[in-house]
């Protein structure tokens, strides 16, 4: 079968972000309003010395595919400016206008370098390109009304190129996602915490002052919009959302040596001051988001009005795997199946987090996955699965005293019911908790209505009768 690794998609827009970042950029989304969104790479530190020089790119892929090759000498002499334009990668806009003339003002000064995109040159080397369109294309009409001869090349590139199809479901879903969030009123940022580490959260385009702020954390495997996109919709007309990428997921990532989970949880801390939030907030965290929940919890408790944690096993020991309570015989093992290289592999995780796995994985999909999602940051990522788990005791672990709900899949085998248990009879009376029948580990993906009706009891209808005080030891089976 057609081996599906996005070269293009995946790693290469991968590593045109490092690289720009390495330059000493960082990205930014622009609200110019009336529906108009612009993404742009501008100068993590301004120098007025230099002159502005604004880089704009042509139809084809996005604006770091044309000007990677540029950037690293031109940023010595002039403070760069990376635009994407209208309908190509975060960049859109809801108003009629396609023309050339419909351009919108730079926040400075700029001279221009305009890079035009000839039908011919364009049809030559369409075949190379072929994944980087169709996985960038916005809606198909906005950019017919670009070029109608777009889709004549495409279809002459896909008769000549017959072998594997590259198409990439992975970037597909990424961009979806980012399109469902920005429609729910939020906006893509990064935050620069100083020290080499760099933070990157979906936050309200608008904050309302009358909505309580609510942070989401997300776990181990993909990046945030993946794991709360069901979530975003209906909680975005309640609260000011903050969604997080917790370091060495996503766009966030350090040059620092820290790997627990309590840095992160100062990092996310710090990252919210940024924005603004420095009063009570109520906090979400699933599995390994969890962890960084409670321990940002446990730091800067004035902070936090609730905590919400699912499938977080927070009071597991090291002892644990000795005595044979996970499914896994060594931190090794499990870091083989958490963050998976091989389709073997990957369905191991599959059939680890749900209690109903799918039985159809296509292996192209499976690799897929692998090469975007998997691969990048993997060593980081293996150092903060480690560091969970060397000499923690519960002994060691402060209770904290916040409202707290425990949300736990029944037949999870990552962090197995037990530690819900546990985890309950460590905080006490302050805490309640929440079993959702037929559900794994991935309770969010498995089981979002009924996490979502939890969470809608515990946050937004706290004065409405739950009955979750009406089961006995405080227990609610879902």
């Amino acid at each position: 079968m057609a081996c599906c690794f996005s070269f293009t998609t995946g790693f290469r827009n991968r590593y045109f972000r490092h690289f720009f970042s390495s330059c000493d950029f960082k990205s930014i989304i622009i609200d110019l309003s009336d529906g108009t969104i612009m993404h742009c790479w501008v100068p993590r530190t301004l120098d007025p010395s230099k002159p502005s020089l604004l880089l704009i790119h042509g139809i084809d892929a996005n604006a770091i595919w044309q000007w990677n090759d540029f950037i690293s000498p031109l940023s010595h002499r002039f403070k760069l400016y990376v635009p994407d334009l209208l309908f190509f990668d975060d960049s859109y806009t809801t108003r009629p206008e396609r023309s050339e003339f419909y351009v919108t003002d730079m926040p400075c000064d700029c001279k221009i370098i305009h890079q035009t995109m000839a039908y011919e040159s364009m049809s030559r080397r369409l075949s190379i390109c072929l994944v980087v369109n169709f996985a960038l294309l916005r809606p198909t009409a906005e950019r017919k009304s670009f070029t109608h001869s777009l889709s004549l090349s495409l279809s002459l590139s896909l008769s000549l190129c017959t072998m594997a199809c590259c198409f990439s479901f992975t970037d597909f879903r990424n961009r979806y996602f980012r399109r469902s969030f920005s429609s729910c009123g939020l906006k893509s940022t990064t935050t620069d915490l100083g020290d080499g580490t760099i933070m990157h959260c979906w936050v309200p385009r608008t904050p309302d002052p009358s909505k309580p702020s609510l942070l989401l954390i997300h776990g181990i495997g993909a990046n945030a919009m993946w794991q709360w996109n069901d979530f975003i919709s209906p909680l975005s007309h309640r609260f000011n959302l903050y969604v997080p990428d917790l370091l060495f997921f996503g766009d966030s990532y350090t040059t620092r040596p820290e790997r627990s989970e309590s840095f992160q949880a100062r990092c996310v801390a710090d990252m919210m001051t940024c924005h603004g939030v420095k009063d009570k907030m109520l906090v979400v965290g699933i599995s390994y988001g969890g962890f960084v929940a409670y321990s940002m919890v446990a730091q800067f408790s004035e902070r936090v009005e609730k905590v919400v944690l699912c499938c977080a096993g927070v009071c597991m020991e090291e002892k644990d795997m000795d005595e044979g309570m996970f499914q896994v015989k060594s931190v090794d093992e499990a870091v083989e199946i958490l963050l998976p290289l091989t389709p073997e592999k990957t369905r191991e995780l599959v059939n680890l987090t749900f209690a109903k796995p799918t039985k159809f994985l296509p292996t192209c999909f499976l690799n897929d996955f692998i090469r975007v999602m998997c691969t990048e940051n993997r060593q980081e990522r293996k150092e903060l699965i480690e560091a969970l788990h060397k000499d923690r005791k519960i002994s060691d672990l402060p209770k904290i005293t916040q409202p707290t709900l425990i949300i736990w899949g029944e037949q999870d085998l990552v962090f197995p019911l037990a530690l819900a248990f546990r985890l309950k009879e460590h905080l006490g009376e302050n805490a309640t908790l929440a079993i959702i029948k037929n559900a794994g580990h991935a309770i969010n993906v498995e089981k979002p209505k009924e996490m979502f009706k939890n969470l809608k009891s515990f946050l937004i209808d706290p004065t409405t009768p739950s009955k979750q005080e009406d089961h006995k030891n405080g227990h609610k089976v879902d």
